[in-house]
């Protein structure tokens, strides 16, 4: 692996080579797959949709992956979970 700071024009880290490179084709040929579920994003608590401000769509795979209260227990909810390869990960 392989980091980079960058300060410019936001502070970020860059790492290179964080997954290898099938479990990277892999997650995002899942995630392609799932282009039904992107919905678009919202700004603040209110979850509004500016649109003239922002627009882009985003997966919530937290969201996507939830489970009802009677089902949250531990391994009910790695098993599911890991349905997802990204959260998996």
């Amino acid at each position: 692996m392989l980091f980079k700071i960058v300060h410019k024009p936001v502070y970020h880290i860059i790492i290179d080579d964080f997954l290898p490179a099938e479990e990277n084709s892999a997650i995002l040929q899942q995630t392609l797959s799932m282009r039904d579920k992107f919905q678009p994003s919202a700004l603040g608590d209110e979850a509004r949709i500016k649109s003239s401000y922002r627009n882009n769509l985003c997966l919530n795979l937290d969201q996507l992956y939830s489970l009802s209260d009677d089902e949250l227990r531990a391994e009910v909810i790695l098993s599911h979970r890991a349905q997802s390869l990204l959260l998996k990960m």
